[in-house]
């Protein structure tokens, strides 16, 4: 294996591209039309909001 070699599916929005999803989220546009101009499904907004936490997020905590 290489060293540093990320594994898994790479992530279809990229770091400022969500957090400009969550901007137009916070000013009222609606999940839709913002899914619509990322190209991506409107899960994968929804789940960019405040207050999501991530899979693996919650897996770390039993520690």
């Amino acid at each position: 294996m290489v060293a540093g070699k990320r594994f898994g599916r790479k992530p279809k929005l990229s770091d400022y591209q969500r957090e400009e999803a969550v901007k137009r989220r916070t000013a009222g546009e609606s999940l839709a039309s913002i899914a619509k101009s990322y190209a991506v499904d409107i899960s994968m907004i929804s789940r960019l909001a405040p207050g999501y936490r991530a899979p693996f997020e919650a897996a770390n905590t039993d520690a």
